[in-house]
């Protein structure tokens, strides 16, 4: 895990109506992934999203193969955004942990 938040390596920012990373099942999403290197765009097609990762969850199910996103993803997830409220409740950086 990353450091204070000011070390994480890239910021992310998507198109839409402020819906990051999850826009409306007819619209083809567009995310730009900013770091050292410069600013990527990256395009989909429009699908649903949550239709996407339950499919991908049930195939691994069915299949006896690994789940696509590990719990320890949701778990990281989670510590992330526990950062954030801390940082705005303290007006400040945080620790992630």
């Amino acid at each position: 895990m990353p450091g204070p938040l000011t070390r994480l390596p890239a910021a992310a920012r998507s198109s839409g109506r402020g819906q990051s990373f999850n826009p409306s099942a007819d619209q083809a999403a567009r995310v730009w992934l900013q770091d050292a290197e410069g600013t990527r765009e990256r395009r989909s097609e429009a699908c649903n999203q949550y239709t996407a990762m339950g499919d991908a969850f049930a195939h691994a199910v069915l299949n006896d193969t690994a789940v696509p996103t590990p719990l320890e993803d949701a778990v990281a997830n989670m510590r992330v955004i526990d950062a954030i409220v801390r940082s705005a409740k303290t007006g400040g950086w945080v620790e992630i942990g």
